[in-house]
């Protein structure tokens, strides 16, 4: 069964088409775990990483976990976070904190998928039309698809009568549209709707 991070790479995001980044985070300051460290980070391709620690030679052997300590109990490690950092989405405010949960369960597969379901509980905010521009005798947009969700553009003259382009079918990602009709017809006025 993948984890987390394979089974979002995989998927190119969640099915509301977001990104899904994952950053893994050292709590040990102990020199002699470094290497083992960096024996994870690379067996496991890890690219976002990141220490949790404060350790002060001239203090002893003192450390906190600033971060971890802010979300569990400074005795229950690992930690498995899951922050919301969209804005705009109608179903989860940003930066609200979705799961929090102490690993080590003997069933992490129930716990994967639990995680997996709550991060694919949150919405994307509505199509954004970005690199908005003239091409020659057409009129381009690009706008971001989610995967098993059908984007339908339209265009209007008067805001009231709107007729329908294209329908794009859901794949996570990009898709630049082109209306090659636009500069023969005066003024259009485009939107894009999920379905």
């Amino acid at each position: 069964m993948p984890n987390i991070r394979e089974w979002y790479e995989y998927y190119k995001g969640t099915q509301h088409g977001l990104q899904v980044v994952h950053c893994s985070v050292n709590i040990l300051p102990n020199a002699e775990y470094q290497p083992n460290c960096e024996e994870v980070i690379n067996e496991y391709g890890l690219e976002l990483v990141a220490n949790d620690y404060n350790a002060n030679p001239a203090l002893g052997p003192v450390q906190t976990n600033a971060v971890h300590d802010l979300f569990q109990n400074p005795y229950l490690k690992p930690t498995f976070l899951v922050i919301n950092c969209v804005s705009n989405s109608f179903s989860h405010l940003q930066w609200s904190l979705l799961v929090n949960a102490c690993c080590g369960s003997s069933d992490m597969s129930s716990s994967i998928n639990q995680w997996r379901g709550v991060i694919d509980s949150v919405y994307a905010p509505p199509p954004q039309l970005t690199n908005v521009h003239r091409a020659g005798n057409a009129f381009e947009f690009t706008f971001l698809r989610q995967r098993g969700r059908t984007n339908r553009v339209e265009c209007t003259t008067d805001y009231v009568n709107w007729t329908v382009l294209t329908n794009v079918l859901g794949q996570n990602g990009p898709f630049t549209f082109r209306d090659t009709n636009a500069l023969s017809n005066g003024s259009r006025f485009y939107r894009v709707r999920r379905l």
